[in-house]
């Protein structure tokens, strides 16, 4: 019994220092110090401290100290037995923000293979990841799985889907994913519009702008822009003098 207080008091000192670390030397010193004391075994343990790496690494500003955090964070994850879906989903999320989507990818293809279930906020990373990489062949795949797992009604995942259809010219597909939506926001248009106006279809992106319940300055924006760029200069004049009645 005294072994397992001893053991519990120290699992708490060590969360609590976890938490009050300021600086990564100082998460350095208190990794050390776990890893030598046994206490890592504990699993909350490392994953609170993989979470104090990946909050420090987005807080960061020059690459080479980004590059050195994230080759950290990735050692502090391959100690954790069993680690989450929630640790799956910061160093997926760290590899896109970090410029490193092959790697997100690669990790989520390893969350998969060790049949450990992805949730509403791996899907986001991931379609970034394609993004990213213009692998957008992969984006059908994804698309089933999201669908498999029943997050096709999360938002944030139909949003960066529909993302990811756009910019990979598939407005076919985009629009599809939009419209069995039962929710959207402001970015779902944007997107559906913002891909329109790529591919030269301002007629479809202006129906779909007149029926956006609320419109950002990217929406208008976007169509002005898309009138410009297709030599309609009257109606981007008419819209743009619209949005500054409306002082947008």
């Amino acid at each position: 019994m005294q072994i397992i207080d001893h053991l519990h008091i120290h699992f708490l000192s060590i969360n609590n220092l976890i938490k009050q670390c300021k600086t990564i030397h100082h998460l350095h010193q208190l990794h050390a110090n776990a890893i030598t004391n046994g206490f890592l075994s504990l699993n909350s343990s490392s994953q609170k401290i993989l979470t104090k790496i990946l909050y420090s690494l987005n807080a960061t500003a020059t690459s080479k100290s980004s590059t050195s955090l994230l080759q950290y964070a990735v050692s502090v994850f391959s100690a954790i037995t069993n680690p989450s879906p929630f640790c799956y989903n910061l160093v997926i999320r760290a590899h896109t923000l970090h410029s490193s989507p092959l790697s997100a990818l690669r990790f989520f293809l390893q969350m998969r293979r060790f049949s450990i279930p992805p949730d509403f906020h791996s899907f986001p990373f991931v379609f970034k990841a394609c993004s990213q990489l213009r692998v957008f062949f992969l984006a059908n795949s994804l698309h089933s799985q999201a669908f498999k797992f029943g997050f096709m009604s999360d938002l944030y995942v139909v949003n960066s889907l529909i993302h990811v259809y756009s910019v990979s010219d598939r407005l076919c597909d985009a629009y599809q994913v939009f419209d069995e939506s039962p929710r959207k926001d402001v970015v779902s248009y944007n997107a559906v519009i913002d891909g329109f106006v790529k591919v030269g279809d301002v007629e479809k992106a202006r129906k779909l702008f007149d029926r956006m319940p609320v419109r950002d300055s990217v929406s208008w924006g976007t169509i002005i822009s898309g009138y410009a760029q297709g030599s309609y200069c009257k109606e981007a004049i008419e819209l743009f003098n619209l949005m500054m009645d409306l002082k947008l």
